[in-house]
């Protein structure tokens, strides 16, 4: 996984494991894992019944909310740091494009900015 996919999953793991605390119940945890993806999030399972149906809502939805919030901060992120950037240069200036642009390069595929100075 890549740090911002486990960054993603480690929110929504600590975000449900604090509503679990806040209603005094136990849960386990499962990542779900997916080969396209890299998550697909996460499972609780809580280890007796929830004390009522707030409870079980806050446990469902604390997760994924985590995760859009963190996700759209880094997509915000992310998009503040390319902004400035002709597109043209965008792909050998992202830290994250760089290896796999040069190893395509070495491979002899075409990438859609060389150096040409």
């Amino acid at each position: 996984l890549g740090p911002t996919l486990l960054t993603t999953l480690i929110a929504a793991f600590l975000v449900r494991g604090g509503v679990a605390k806040a209603y005094k119940t136990e849960i386990s945890q499962v990542g779900l894992p997916s080969v396209s993806a890299g998550h697909l999030g996460s499972v609780a399972f809580p280890h007796k019944l929830l004390p009522n149906r707030q409870a079980a809502f806050d446990l469902a939805v604390a997760a994924p909310i985590s995760s859009l919030l963190l996700s759209s901060a880094l997509v915000a992120l992310g998009a503040s740091q390319v902004g400035a950037l002709n597109p043209e240069e965008v792909p050998l200036k992202i830290p994250a494009i760089q290896l796999p642009a040069s190893l395509a390069a070495f491979l002899g595929y075409p990438i859609p900015v060389q150096n040409q100075e």
